[in-house]
């Protein structure tokens, strides 16, 4: 890495110290939840399940959960 892009990335890192854990913990709610697209749809081509997650739109993935599940009444 270039020196300026180092201290670009300390600058932010330190002024957002959360940011990163944050994108990092999204990333693995959002595996977890190909997964278990996985479990109940095998034949599903990875295209398919992105497609059906991004249908939610920027809904936490708690709610995508539930929008990709649970059927409604």
């Amino acid at each position: 890495m270039e020196p300026d892009d180092a201290q670009a990335e300390v600058r932010r890192c330190t002024s957002s110290p959360t940011q990163p854990q944050s994108y990092l913990m999204g990333k693995l709610a959002i595996l977890d939840l190909v997964e278990e697209y996985r479990r109940a749809h095998p034949q599903a081509e990875l295209c398919k399940i992105y497609d059906e997650i991004m249908s939610c739109g920027s809904m936490p993935p708690r709610l995508m959960r539930r929008q990709l599940f649970i059927s409604p009444e």
